[in-house]
């Protein structure tokens, strides 16, 4: 019987570890996506097991026995990569506009990488969405910048201070929430291109 800390923090890992693996057995059954609850499963158990001598040569295999642990350290180098193709240091351009409640923020990073978020100013009583953010790539043709979200694609083409959305998005222009027909994005003078 493993007692004390170590045995708190297998517990741990075999709550979660239990629960994790029965919120999988369920989604592959009803084709829902619950996310798991608890990330930290694994690392409690493989800190347990270090603790205990007999099972510190087996610290690894709570690490990859507890689904969200695993989860984690699978898609960890990706959200790393995304968060740093992102990053303020990679920013090459920031354009923003206002209209009525709706705020628009287009941020291009290097790597061909860019952000847009819809942000909306909404009362208590007002439903609706608050905000909207999508990651894709962009590129250039000719003097357009092109956006690509999945299949779907939008160009802007330079104004005098910035851009102006010349072919837009499906699925933005289908809402007029998100629609950005019209709207004049103005550049951010603080961002300067970086050199590659």
């Amino acid at each position: 019987m493993i007692s004390g800390l170590p045995g708190l923090f297998i517990g741990i890992f075999v709550v979660s570890a239990l629960i994790n693996g029965a919120i999988l057995v369920s989604n592959a059954r009803t084709h829902r996506d619950a996310s798991p609850i608890f990330v930290l499963g694994g690392f409690f158990g493989a800190l347990g097991f270090l603790l205990t001598p007999r099972l510190g040569p087996f610290a690894w295999l709570p690490l990859i026995l507890e689904p969200a642990t695993l989860g984690f350290l699978i898609f960890f180098p990706r959200l790393l990569g995304e968060l740093w193709g992102t990053s303020r240091f990679n920013l090459v351009a920031r354009y923003s506009a206002r209209r009525g409640d709706r705020d628009v923020d287009l941020r291009l990073f290097r790597r061909r990488v860019f952000t847009l978020r819809l942000s909306f100013d909404r009362s208590p009583e007002q439903a609706g969405i608050i905000a909207i953010s999508r990651i894709g790539e962009w590129d250039r043709a000719d003097d357009r910048i092109v956006l690509r979200l999945g299949e779907e694609s939008a160009e802007f083409e330079p104004t005098a201070t910035g851009l102006r959305q010349a072919v837009g998005f499906p699925c933005f222009e289908d809402n007029p929430d998100f629609a950005l027909a019209g709207l004049d994005l103005s550049r951010d003078p603080a961002t300067r291109p970086h050199r590659p």
